[in-house]
């Protein structure tokens, strides 16, 4: 039998020749394919409900890091049953609105000025927010510059004498000699 180009195998089978290039039934597979063969079967015995529960309920439990991912999944989730509990993601919500409302109130008064950026700082501070809130209150509230924000928290952080938490703040208080730099 003379087979041209890649050959047809339902010819050679008919005629009793062994079909070639691996192909059909009787064909075995390569050491490449049956090691994929072997880490899917796996694989899908490693994901297997049954299997998790056999194992101690720890989800695909054949994986290297199940043991520490299971661990950090239930101190998840016993930190989200306090927080729940002892009301902490409410009131942070709560406390957010408080700030950024105390923001807004010098944003109001003083207009989105480094005065304003000033005043808004000292109460937000004073309110008991960090300074990464802060920074997202005066955001919130207006202040949209960044460089302002910046001196803000960085006079805060520096020159607390200057800043005495009282809500009558004074232009000379608020803006120090080093202020550098024009808003508008």
């Amino acid at each position: 039998m003379v087979v041209l180009g890649g050959g047809d195998h339902r010819a050679e089978r008919a005629e009793g020749v062994a079909p070639r290039d691996g192909a059909g039934a009787g064909a075995s597979m390569s050491g490449t394919q049956r090691l994929v063969t072997g880490l899917a079967a796996l694989n899908t015995v490693n994901a297997s409900p049954v299997t998790e529960y056999l194992m101690g309920r720890r989800r695909s439990p054949l994986s290297s890091r199940s043991r520490l991912r299971q661990e950090a999944e239930v101190a998840n989730m016993v930190q989200a049953v306090e927080a729940g509990r002892f009301g902490w993601i409410r009131n942070y919500y709560r406390t957010r609105e408080q700030i950024i409302d105390s923001a807004r109130s010098p944003a109001a008064t003083y207009g989105h000025t480094p005065m304003g950026a000033a005043v808004a700082m000292d109460r937000v501070i004073d309110r008991g927010a960090s300074l990464g809130d802060a920074e997202a209150a005066l955001f919130s509230a207006g202040f949209t510059d960044k460089e302002m924000r910046t001196n803000g928290i960085l006079q805060r952080m520096a020159l607390p004498e200057y800043w005495t938490g009282s809500s009558t703040l004074t232009p000379a208080k608020a803006m120090p000699t080093f202020w550098s730099g024009s808003y508008r």
